[in-house]
């Protein structure tokens, strides 16, 4: 809480018995991002501002588990129709739904490092850096929620195997051509068959 406060937020203990009413009192809010699509999240939609091009925007979308459990036709239908749902209970007040995606993006990388350099983001907090060979613990960690910031994998300090290389191929030296090498030839022809001649009958 306090380190919400230190970067200039405000800090709400969702599991607050008056959580609701909280944010009711710092509202209207003109942007929610969500991030866990739980109860209170989609609840949220009735604190942002009513016809003022407010936009809500989820990271957990639907897709994923539908398509695992319908398959990928209807698990894309059943996603359509979800999002058809949100946005249109939205749209009555005024308001923007959306599902976003994570896509790699070099550009958008490189900006954020820029920001940081710059000061105009602050650097969360980290709650633990672990090297590479540590994966399962902080894969552990992660999943008992609650982390008190974020948990980093190093991979920066792990060596890099060395290449293997094939040996070469065996050779001979030539016997007719002193100074140069020859491969021995393997003849895989199969041996000729020595067939009888068949008996005549007069």
């Amino acid at each position: 809480m306090g380190y919400v406060s230190s970067l200039g937020g405000i800090a709400v203990d969702y599991n607050s018995q008056d959580v609701k009413d909280q944010l009711i009192s710092e509202g209207p809010f003109d942007v929610i991002l969500d991030c866990v699509d739980t109860d209170l999240a989609r609840w949220s939609d009735k604190v942002m501002g009513v016809w003022r091009n407010c936009v809500h925007v989820s990271l957990v979308s639907p897709m994923l588990r539908d398509t695992d459990r319908y398959g990928i036709p209807f698990g894309l239908l059943s996603t359509a129709v979800k999002y058809f749902d949100r946005s249109c209970r939205s749209f009555r007040n005024g308001r923007w739904f959306s599902y976003a995606y994570f896509m790699p993006n070099s550009q958008c990388l490189n900006q954020i490092s820029d920001f940081i350099d710059n000061e105009k983001i602050k650097i969360p907090h980290v709650e633990k850096v672990y090297k590479f060979n540590e994966f399962p613990t902080a894969y552990d960690r992660c999943t008992l929620l609650h982390t008190k910031g974020k948990l980093i994998i190093d991979i920066a300090e792990e060596p890099i195997p060395p290449k293997i290389e094939s040996p070469p191929p065996s050779s001979t030296i030539s016997p007719y051509h002193p100074g140069t090498k020859s491969v021995p030839v393997i003849d895989l022809k199969p041996p000729p068959i020595h067939a009888e001649p068949a008996p005549v009958v007069a």
